[in-house]
């Protein structure tokens, strides 16, 4: 048995290389092409089949190798290649132009930026005689998208602008920096929410419910492509927002309130429908002054940082507001873009047209979780049932339930983090087998939807259920995946398997 073990700790790296090596004519990073990156994946590999294999006695042994699953992933499914080439489409116009406006023209007109990436076809802006229609009270071409990614991608992008003196904004390496800042909040969101999961669980069954979100949700879709879109920047933020909530306390410090207002604020920064989980932190001050843990000088004093934190965040949208439309709040896509009461909810959830249990029925075992046996994580079901049900709320009430073309519910993808304490508990409770063939099939079943997606076998903007969806990837399978695909994705969920049973061995428990 031993020797069987030392031959397959063998046997991994090798393959994985291989595997690269196969890849390796995948779509290039432009001028800055990053070679070798087998070389880390592989390294990365080796080192997690000896920890799997050797019994290495280290504090945090587990949560380590938890961890390096979760690294891998990201060098591997989720590595920035597969999101080349790098183009400004759709609704990443309106966020992109936020950004190239302000580094190189030191203003929020964006005409120029809209005529260079034609925003029109996308539906953005409005033409009259060749040039885009301003508004009359600011003379201003109207932008209804936030600000907050292009401030989160500026960081990436200022620094690529200084090393390559690009001149006008839309060089290649500037493009590529967006891409690298979308990969690390990938990853960041990732890392903190397993550190939030393991207060409630253990090791194994934080991986898989993160492992569920990442292969077999909308996220899957959206982390290896549309860089220039805002969900992913929403997934890390609100995972911060969920990280900083879960610690919370009766002996939290004011500054940890204004952190915590500070976060949410960054996130509705990002996406405005996010602004409705001010309501969770709320909620937890009123409980703990109703139950007497805090006295009202702490929670008005709280409550106040909170707010000021909260305030300080959305400042700089507030003053884009101001500039582009005159006014400090508004609503840039008009009166109808929202209902008065969130009737859309069950829209957004169960309709063929892009609902999220529609697409991804995984994501149901989640929901479900929240209502089986809880061990001594209550406190997180709770934090993760009233997300997730302010996230519903907040889609409910938008009339484009179906959040135009989509893969799915992408308007989900932020608020996933609160849907994965659900799904963990689920896992936990059908145990660990009947979790990894469920993983497995709908992991499956979404890299088949994700090129057929890509590929238009699936429509991007018309009702097409499950049933739909089957039948088109039952007419199309022969041409949906390739050797070396199948080779990737296969070896990828073989080792997670593997992990999963040296974890389970290890008498792990939720």
């Amino acid at each position: 048995m031993k020797g069987k073990f030392f031959l397959l700790g063998l046997s991994f790296p090798p393959l994985f290389l291989l595997l690269f090596k196969l890849l390796s004519g995948l779509e290039r990073l432009g001028p800055l092409k990053i070679r070798g990156i087998e070389n880390p994946a592989v390294a990365l590999l080796a080192l997690l089949n000896l920890a799997l294999l050797l019994k290495f006695s280290l504090p945090g042994r587990k949560d380590l190798l938890a961890l390096s699953f979760i690294v891998l992933s990201f060098l591997t499914l989720f590595h920035p290649r597969w999101m080349a080439p790098y183009r400004v489409e759709g609704d990443g116009v309106g966020y992109f132009s936020y950004l190239r406006s302000m580094v190189y023209d030191g203003d929020l007109d964006f005409e120029n930026e809209f005529t260079r990436l034609q925003a029109s076809k996308f539906g953005i802006g409005s033409l009259e005689g060749g040039r885009y229609r301003r508004l009359r009270k600011t003379g201003l071409v109207s932008n209804p998208f936030s600000v907050g990614p292009a401030l989160l991608w500026s960081l990436l992008y200022l620094p690529a602008k200084f090393i390559t003196g690009a001149k006008t904004g839309y060089e290649p390496p500037l493009l590529y920096s967006v891409a690298l800042a979308h990969w690390i909040m990938g990853f960041l969101g990732t890392l903190l929410l397993f550190f939030t999961l393991r207060k409630a669980m253990s090791p194994l069954y934080s991986l898989l419910a993160l492992e569920g979100i990442l292969l077999a949700s909308p996220l899957f879709y959206y982390l290896r492509h549309e860089p220039f879109l805002s969900h992913i920047p929403s997934f890390f933020t609100l995972s911060l927002f969920i990280f900083l909530l879960s610690r919370v306390g009766t002996e939290s410090p004011g500054l940890y309130w204004f952190l915590l207002g500070g976060s949410v604020g960054l996130a509705s920064l990002v996406r405005w429908q996010n602004g409705i989980f001010v309501l969770l932190p709320a909620a937890v001050l009123v409980y703990l002054l109703l139950k007497k843990e805090i006295t009202p000088g702490k929670f008005l004093s709280s409550a106040a940082l909170l707010g000021t934190g909260l305030f300080l965040a959305l400042l700089p949208q507030a003053l884009v507001f101001k500039k582009v439309y005159g006014a400090f709040l508004t609503v840039p896509q008009g009166n109808k873009f929202l209902s008065i009461l969130p009737i859309y909810l069950p829209h957004s959830l169960f309709s063929p047209f892009h609902g999220l249990f529609q697409w991804h029925p995984l994501l149901l075992g989640g929901l479900l979780g929240f209502f089986l046996r809880w061990g001594e994580g209550e406190k997180l079901r709770n934090l993760g049932l009233g997300g997730f049900s302010a996230a519903a709320v907040a889609n409910g009430l938008v009339r484009q339930f179906w959040a135009g073309a989509s893969f799915g519910a992408r308007r989900y993808i932020g608020s996933l983090g609160f849907l994965s304490f659900g799904l963990g508990n689920f896992f936990h409770r059908i145990g660990k087998r009947a979790s990894l063939y469920l993983l497995g099939a709908f992991f499956f079943l979404n890299t088949l939807m994700e090129i057929a997606y890509n590929r238009e076998y699936i429509p991007h903007e018309v009702p097409w259920g499950m049933e739909k969806i089957i039948y088109s990837l039952l007419t199309h399978g022969g041409h949906l995946l390739s050797p070396k695909l199948w080779l990737l994705y296969s070896l990828y969920f073989l080792l997670l398997v593997l992990l999963s049973r040296k974890l389970a061995k290890e008498g792990v428990n939720l």
